[in-house]
């Protein structure tokens, strides 16, 4: 992975092109108030293979649940589903809350059985594998329970950027903002 921050022409264009979207406007109303970047999480990665089984987590448990953000995952690269690249995995329910780390591998993390717990609880089918395209955009929360598409062989990379956008005012402590 690589800081945005760390190409100012990277983050320069990127910050056009979602100027170019009307994304600040739209950002600043759900958010209601302005939107800042974060720049710890503002990357370009490239997914590891093989990739872990248990990535299973909710951004908000690093990051504070008292906080305002919406996430921007847009994959560089054909991943997800049948692909052969990892995309990612997650559970199609509106989450108010942290999942219990119980049973998981890292305090922040989430095992296979408390996934399959917020499953039924949350009335959802199980985890999703959407296949994405270069160009494709996905929008979530801190709340938002997912992980790395896992499957056992994996033969190509996944590239992709991720944006976190956070409130001016309600940003995670850990974080450092930029204004935009």
């Amino acid at each position: 992975a690589a800081m945005c921050v760390e190409s100012p022409a990277i983050a320069e264009s990127l910050l056009e092109s979602f100027d170019t979207l009307g994304l600040k406007a739209i950002l600043a109303d759900y958010l209601q108030e302005p939107p800042c970047v974060s720049v710890r999480k503002w990357m370009l990665r490239r997914s590891r293979l093989p990739v872990s089984e248990s990535g299973w987590h909710q951004d908000g448990a690093f990051m504070g649940i008292d906080i305002k953000s919406v996430n921007l995952w847009l994959p560089l690269s054909h991943c997800g589903g049948a692909s052969g690249a990892p995309g990612m995995d997650m559970l199609p329910a509106r989450l108010d809350k942290i999942v219990s780390a119980e049973g998981a591998v890292f305090d922040w993390s989430v095992s296979q059985k408390q996934v399959a717990g917020a499953t039924r609880n949350e009335g959802s089918s199980g985890p999703v594998s959407p296949e994405f395209f270069p160009g494709d955009a996905l929008f979530f929360d801190h709340f938002f329970l997912h992980r790395t598409q896992f499957r056992p062989h994996f033969e190509r990379l996944r590239y992709a950027v991720e944006t976190w956008f956070f409130g001016s005012e309600a940003f995670p402590k850990n974080q450092v903002p930029l204004a935009w």
